[in-house]
């Protein structure tokens, strides 16, 4: 019987598959700038990958000498790479099993972000990951960068306001979940400039965590009454999902511009007996870019 040992590559990934990626200029040191996921499939074919080796190559260049890691430079001015299996940072000492999620996340490094293209040639990888295919035989798959980088300059805006509810009484509200004084408002997205490919946004409630898919916020510890809260939901009467980003569908890549987009807020029953008193919630606004 003869054994033979040996490696050959099995698959390219191209990460962010040829995309122009719109990022503002000024985003600070260390924000993600996007992510790419994949699957152990795209690795090896199969539903667990046992990876052996991984190099790692600065500005994706094979020619230089492979590096530690995890944070690596792109040939992008600014823009900096990592890899995570698993949720676990892909160094060059990685090795074990990989059998959920893999995510490469382009950051912001230190420098000025400048537009620019991706290197992806056949000498441009920046990963090649090695995996065992047998007792003693092993194959290897590269991940290159595919795409470009544009840096937009300025971002959007949420100014703050406050929305007032009128007074109810404690009559109005009719069991828990019973809802009183429903009143519209719009969250404004201002000032964006053009260029973006999405503008997104995530609402989180200020004061702690919530049952998801309620709407409702927890009370700020200025509120004196007890037994109700504040529930908001979108135009349609549906609470958000706090933590998803959402689109700001009316955003315009060509002309940028500023946004309304309608919410509701009412009071809400929580308890089996509301006491009388103020009642404070807040939300928190975050916005994204792609």
């Amino acid at each position: 019987m003869l054994g033979f040992a040996g490696s050959s590559t099995a698959a390219n990934i191209y990460a962010f598959g040829g995309r122009d990626l719109a990022v503002p200029s000024a985003v600070p040191s260390g924000a993600t700038l996007s992510r790419y996921t994949f699957s152990p499939a795209e690795v090896c074919g199969q539903s667990q990958c046992e990876i052996s080796l991984v190099f790692l190559y600065n500005k994706g260049s094979i020619w230089e000498s492979n590096v530690t890691g995890p944070d690596m430079e792109t040939n992008v001015p600014g823009v900096s790479v990592r890899l995570f299996f698993d949720g676990k940072p892909v160094t060059s000492n990685f090795t074990g099993t990989f059998s959920r999620i893999a995510e490469l996340q382009l950051f912001r490094n230190g420098g000025p972000i400048a537009s620019g293209a991706f290197s992806s040639g056949s000498f441009d990888s920046y990963y090649i990951i090695s995996y065992k295919t047998g007792m003693i035989s092993s194959r290897d798959s590269s991940i290159r960068l595919s795409g470009k980088v544009t840096a937009i300059d300025g971002t959007c805006e949420v100014p703050d306001q406050n929305v007032k509810l009128p007074p109810v009484s404690s009559g109005q509200l009719h069991g828990i979940g019973a809802t009183a004084a429903d009143t519209p408002f719009n969250l404004s997205v201002t000032g964006c400039p053009r260029g973006f490919n999405r503008v997104g946004y995530t609402i989180l409630p200020a004061g702690g965590s919530v049952p998801d898919g309620s709407g409702t916020l927890p009370l700020l510890p200025e509120s004196t009454a007890t037994g109700a809260s504040i529930r908001v939901v979108d135009a349609s009467g549906t609470p958000p999902k706090f933590g998803a980003s959402l689109p700001v569908t009316a955003y315009s890549k060509d002309t940028g511009g500023s946004y309304q987009i309608p919410m509701r807020a009412s009071y809400v029953q929580t308890a089996g007996k509301v006491t009388g008193g103020s009642v404070h919630a807040a939300i928190v606004v975050l916005l994204d870019y792609q």
